[in-house]
């Protein structure tokens, strides 16, 4: 079974819907660019997302019906991430139907109120992304950003989240949560196997986007026993590269849980204060694991040593086929 997105590199899966949505406002992505380097249009700019915003959406959802009508449609941060960028391939190959994504800086930026067609709903897959839920929205996986992340509006319905912690925040908010735990990312090796396992390197890093360029990291980058792996890769070369790691060490969630998935001894590090949340998430997924885990701090003086002697192996993971037998666009005739 071929799965062309997996080699498509995310920054064009990133910037595909941006790139629509300009070409669809009469703008080509030439001007679209000019625009954005130029200061003195940021207010054109601004008034062409301000169209969009009062559009509700509706350049995102009957444009995409009239031209895939069987689609399925779902919220993500349209970035280069390679947790965000999962979701489309993964939603397609569970499903057999086109995945469209709606750019949650855009979506934000409107109110779903009651005369909305609540018949348009949208997923929330992978990514911590549940606070953007609206009463449109059908979660599947994702998670909270922080403890005390509110909903936008209470969702349709929770299916499942990605862990207990997110888990007990929906439900204080008067949302039914089942105990149906587990990061969709963990379904990765059912579609995707590298040619080869073989191990290439003592130790994998796989920092945040954040801490790519982190300066502790380059002592790592130049020592033949590691390999720094960047997490805005595509999804093919960064699972292919991970697997060719004896360990991996990570300050990326994602970068963690597809050690997980992929069954390679892991650890949490931090290379720096800037992810946002107070480390709720990992936590969170780490809960969903029954594990509990506290990071190592990683410094221009640590050794790639005493970071592999560090990771572990997870022995329990969430209840994949039970997080699979929930999914809401599963069709079983493509989970071969």
């Amino acid at each position: 079974m071929d799965f062309p997105l997996f080699d498509a590199v995310s920054p064009a899966l990133a910037t595909g819907n941006r790139l629509r949505l300009v070409k669809l406002s009469g703008f080509c992505p030439r001007a679209f660019l000019f625009f954005k380097l130029d200061d003195r249009f940021m207010q054109q700019r601004q008034a062409i997302r301000n169209a969009l915003v009062r559009a509700k959406g509706w350049i995102q959802e009957p444009i995409w019906k009239f031209i895939w009508p069987d689609h399925i449609s779902f919220l993500w941060y349209d970035t280069k991430n390679w947790g965000d960028a999962l979701n489309p391939v993964l939603i397609e190959h569970l499903s057999g139907k086109k995945a469209k994504g709606i750019d949650i800086n855009i979506h934000q930026s409107y109110w779903v109120d009651e005369e909305a067609d609540l018949n348009a709903v949208h997923y929330l897959v992978i990514g911590s992304t549940l606070h953007h839920a609206d009463r449109q929205t059908i979660v599947w996986g994702a998670g909270f950003t922080g403890e005390f992340n509110q909903f936008r509006q209470p969702p349709r319905s929770v299916l499942a989240v990605r862990g207990p912690l997110s888990a007990q925040s929906v439900r204080k908010q008067g949302v039914d949560c089942p105990n149906t735990y587990g990061d969709p990312a963990l379904l990765l090796p059912r579609f995707y196997q590298p040619q080869s396992f073989e191990k290439k390197f003592k130790l994998g890093i796989i920092p945040h986007f954040y801490d790519f360029k982190n300066p502790n990291l380059q002592a790592f980058k130049q020592n033949p026993d590691v390999l720094v792996i960047n997490i805005k890769s595509n999804i093919k070369k960064v699972v292919d590269q991970l697997c060719s790691c004896e360990k991996v060490v990570s300050s990326s969630l994602h970068g963690l849980i597809a050690a997980d998935a992929y069954q390679i001894p892991s650890k949490w590090i931090l290379i720096s204060n800037r992810i946002p949340g107070k480390n709720f998430k990992f936590h969170d997924y780490y809960a969903s694991c029954n594990f509990e885990e506290t990071p190592l701090w990683l410094s221009s003086d640590t050794s790639w040593k005493y970071l592999s002697q560090a990771c572990s192996l997870r022995k329990f993971c969430p209840d994949l086929d039970q997080l699979l037998e929930v999914c809401p666009f599963a069709d079983s005739t493509h989970l071969v």
